[in-house]
């Protein structure tokens, strides 16, 4: 597999400039980024149109062993074939997107982001659940996704439910036929939008609480809060406030083109969708697309034994002290010596990071920088 490390494949790496890789004390600031990126006309217009993979797809059996998407596909297909006007859907509407983890969810992301408002929703959650969020989102119209040449429903029955009683569209999708390329879908509208009154959807930030507006104050991204303190809080993110995030993470871990990113986080939380999808693809990068957290596929590619022959080894991970733990009990079956030469730096979020853990982390990855992080839902 043959990557180019340089910045010219990605277009964010270019305007970063190799903003905070001198000096061994550097400190990463959005401000500093933000006036870097200044002047991008769009999301897409920061996607990489290399030949370069992108995303690959984990779940694959020897009889369906999937090539990786590349960006400049990927940039194709969100710019020129995913298209939701056609469907009554303007520009900057709210879309949920209630999908179970794996590439075609994120490129199902990518492409809503692009140009309306993706509201990511657990697929795992009840009827009621995705009533309340559909409807704190102000969401007009919902993606789910089939499975099978008939187009399945699968089990997107809460989902259903829900569109029927709020009155929204419904767009399914699946795995596009013939394609042996990961992530790629067809798509199509089951369900018209039958709301009796339009929802007022408010899609500039306005009052953002300090946080300095750049080029893109259009809303693209929504989530709910966990609520382990009380009711779920809704917290909308603007394009400028994704990009900036996204350039600081990738400045501060020296992401390039020839890094690849595992991820087993869900793509329905902050962590899963700007560290492990936006980082890997906007640095030229790719990301290895899990179905869920699996400690035994996790070194089953590591492995690189009886497994895929698209699936390159990785170069670094991002995921809870939970994780971690099991993940390091899973090496104690393994054959020694571990095959972790690849591995950079592994990344900890969701929970503090235990001395005593992040020491079992060093001496099983060797090499590997252990980084400690915090983040969450609201900005």
């Amino acid at each position: 597999m043959n990557i180019s490390s340089s910045s010219s494949s990605s277009p964010l790496l270019n305007r970063l400039n190799n903003y905070g890789k001198k000096g061994l004390n550097r400190s990463i600031r959005g401000y500093d980024v933000g006036n870097l990126i200044k002047g991008y006309t769009s999301f897409i217009d920061l996607l990489p149109s290399s030949s370069d993979p992108a995303l690959y797809e984990s779940n694959q059996s020897s009889d369906n062993d999937l090539h990786p998407l590349t960006h400049k596909r990927l940039k194709h297909f969100i710019e020129n074939e995913f298209d939701l006007i056609k469907f009554g859907i303007k520009p900057n509407s709210r879309v949920a997107i209630i999908m179970p983890n794996g590439s075609e969810l994120a490129v199902t992301l990518l492409c809503v982001m692009s140009r309306w408002c993706a509201a990511p929703i657990s697929s795992l959650n009840t009827t009621n659940e995705m009533i309340k969020e559909l409807i704190s989102m102000k969401c007009i119209a919902m993606i789910i996704m089939t499975t099978g040449t008939s187009g399945a429903m699968g089990k997107n029955e809460c989902a259903l439910e829900a569109a029927d009683q709020l009155g929204l569209g419904v767009i399914a999708i699946q795995a596009m036929k013939g394609s042996i390329t990961a992530g790629l879908f067809d798509y199509k509208l089951i369900k018209n939008i039958e709301m009796k009154s339009n929802i007022h959807v408010k899609t500039m930030l306005t009052n953002a609480n300090g946080f300095i507006t750049y080029d893109h104050p259009e809303i693209v991204l929504l989530l709910h809060t966990s609520g382990t303190s009380g009711n779920k809080k809704l917290v909308p993110y603007t394009l400028d406030m994704l990009i900036i995030g996204a350039g600081c993470i990738i400045s501060s871990w020296n992401l390039t083109p020839a890094d690849v990113c595992l991820n087993m986080m869900p793509l329905f939380h902050i962590g899963g969708i700007v560290r492990n999808l936006l980082c890997p693809i906007l640095s030229g990068g790719s990301v290895i697309l899990c179905g869920g957290f699996d400690s035994v596929l996790f070194w089953a590619i590591l492995d690189q034994v009886n497994y895929s022959k698209h699936l390159p080894s990785f170069t670094w991970y991002y995921s809870s002290p939970s994780m971690h733990h099991t993940i390091l009990l899973d090496s104690e079956y393994r054959s020694k010596p571990l095959p972790v030469e690849s591995i950079r730096f592994i990344a900890n979020a969701a929970g503090g990071l235990l001395p005593a853990l992040a020491k079992q982390l060093k001496d099983t990855f060797h090499a590997a920088i252990i980084l400690t992080s915090y983040g969450m839902t609201e900005w």
